[in-house]
């Protein structure tokens, strides 16, 4: 009687064992991780300068608004020139407008606090004759900076050994980022 005491002691003693081994391994078990959150996009893209035209009815586009082929000619209290060359190397053309930094429309006129160039391949220069330029936007930083310059434009140039442009479409959206 002692052996079977003794067997169902150790029976018990294996089984008590089994039972906290399993209880210990289901306890223990890791947990499955939550699936991760989602990573934040950033939604806001980074501003694309731009300044395009159609010259006599052909598309223009500034060569790079990033670069100096897109620039700031003067900054001087309220008046500005802005401007856009349309090719890298030569023969290119290119736009600017002289303006004060004041919202609204404006006459592009020679002689005037408004006016529209244009520059072609043979490197004459067109100045307005008539034309508009709508101002929606001109931020100024220090030292009178022009730190935002968003505008639409059109005109008509003047004539020169018989040759006159027709700039029309014109969009300014620029943007200073440093």
């Amino acid at each position: 009687m002692k052996y079977q005491k003794n067997k169902t002691c150790k029976a018990a003693k294996a089984f008590s064992i089994t039972l906290i081994a399993s209880a210990l391994i289901f306890a223990c078990q890791k947990k499955k991780d939550p699936p991760p959150a989602p990573t934040p996009t950033n939604t806001t893209q980074a501003h694309k300068n731009l300044m395009i035209a159609k010259v006599d009815n052909v598309d223009w586009t500034v060569y790079s608004i990033s670069t100096l082929y897109a620039f700031i000619l003067f900054d001087s209290g309220n008046s500005h020139i802005f401007g856009g060359q349309a090719e890298l190397n030569e023969p290119h053309t290119i736009i600017y407008l002289s303006f004060e930094d004041s919202i609204g429309i404006h006459n592009l006129k020679n002689g005037s606090k408004y006016v529209g160039f244009y520059k072609d391949a043979n490197a004459l220069t067109f100045t307005s004759r008539t034309g508009t330029i709508n101002i929606s936007k001109a931020d100024t930083g220090a030292l009178s900076a022009l730190k935002k310059f968003t505008a639409t434009f059109s005109f008509n140039t003047d004539t020169i050994a018989g040759v006159s442009h027709k700039i029309t479409n014109g969009v300014i959206d620029y943007q200073y980022s440093n």
